[in-house]
């Protein structure tokens, strides 16, 4: 499957890469993206798979939502707030 492929991608560059808050940064933004007409399931889904496994990452996680939390966009801001739940309640 290719959405496997590259969840495992994903999870490989995030735990080698010296640049752990920009990846994490722009999956968080792809994931409360303003050009999104409704939460997107499997990146939210992502990243919450993300968090369970690497739980020392969730703070860089939270800080990445934060900062789109302070969006001036609306649109981002609900976006960014029901990545949060949807976190919270996985």
């Amino acid at each position: 499957c290719i959405r496997d492929r590259d969840y495992c991608l994903f999870l490989y560059i995030l735990i080698y890469s010296t640049k752990n808050m920009s990846v994490i940064n722009r999956e968080v933004k792809k994931a409360t993206s303003d050009k999104l007409a409704r939460p997107d399931s499997s990146l939210n889904s992502t990243l919450c798979d993300f968090v369970n496994k690497h739980p020392d990452k969730s703070e860089l996680v939270a800080n990445a939502i934060k900062d789109r939390i302070l969006e001036n966009s609306t649109k981002v801001q609900m976006l960014a707030l029901f990545l949060l739940d949807t976190l919270m309640k996985k």
